[in-house]
């Protein structure tokens, strides 16, 4: 969270205040930005047929396995604007999309538990407040209930992962993490992307 001191912006007439819908297009766009990527390799056939296409004997390049959406489970940690907007193009993609039920809360709707959502989950979309209940709430013990080809995406804040390096060691088959604790990045604490198979 970004913490501002109350006294010195009023004793200035400055109103500080929250805009939680400024940029909810903007972040869902950027979930399926990288969604698609994962899915589709396309960094990774971009660079073959820059370099590799034209001396190729076929006409095509099925270097790498693309897959298919549709059908996937794609689950949602978090069920704010962003992360009801995320179910929706997921829903448009044919996909079923499940929202977790956060540990030590109760929910009127359909929230799964969060083991559940993880141990069955394609794709994996961190979207909920940093708070001394999400800190770290992925580690290593819900790391290990994910699927080995799953994709995790965080858009939310750094804190709610563990350390990007233990995504870096772990099986996953994408994970593309935001570590930050502050903004800009520290060098230290960098925003980390891995991508080992492009398979479900």
């Amino acid at each position: 969270l970004v913490r501002i001191m109350w006294i010195s912006p009023k004793r200035r007439g400055i109103a500080v205040t929250n805009v939680p819908a400024h940029s909810t297009e903007s972040v869902v766009q950027l979930v399926f930005g990288f969604l698609l990527e994962f899915a589709c390799c396309l960094r990774k056939y971009d660079v073959e047929a820059k370099e590799r296409w034209s001396s190729s004997a076929d006409f095509s390049l099925p270097r790498f396995a693309a897959c298919e959406l549709p059908g996937k489970t794609f689950g949602i940690i978090g069920c704010g604007a962003i992360s009801r907007r995320v179910g929706e193009i997921a829903s448009a993609f044919g996909m079923r999309v499940l929202f977790a039920a956060l540990p030590g809360r109760s929910y009127a709707d359909d929230r799964v538990p969060l083991a559940e959502l993880l141990s069955c989950a394609d794709v994996v979309s961190l979207r909920c407040p940093l708070t001394s209940d999400t800190a770290r709430l992925i580690n290593e013990h819900t790391l290990s209930l994910m699927k080995p080809s799953a994709f995790l995406i965080n858009t939310g804040r750094g804190g709610l992962l563990m350390s990007a390096l233990l995504l870096l060691r772990s099986a996953l088959g994408a994970s593309l993490v935001r570590e930050l604790m502050c903004c800009p990045a520290n060098r230290r604490r960098p925003i980390t992307s891995s991508s080992r198979r492009q398979t479900f």
